[in-house]
């Protein structure tokens, strides 16, 4: 959905229609509301960044190690 939505903003500058707002039309208005709705998880879906829930199954995560 990202690189759809990325793909959408950056065609749409090509296109010749009707700018409405900071010289974007309509629906690069919606693509950029969706890309920030993304932007948070943009390095989990990356694999840039593990969380939690990203761990193998039987790990957990350790806090400090006990002497």
């Amino acid at each position: 959905m990202v690189g759809y939505l990325a793909w959408r903003l950056a065609v749409d500058f090509i296109k010749p229609a009707h700018v409405t707002l900071l010289g974007m039309t309509p629906i690069q208005i919606a693509c950029l509301a969706g890309l920030a709705w993304y932007a948070p998880h943009l390095p989990r879906l990356f694999g840039l960044r593990r969380g939690v829930r990203d761990q193998p199954p039987g790990l957990a995560p350790s806090a400090s190690p006990s002497p």
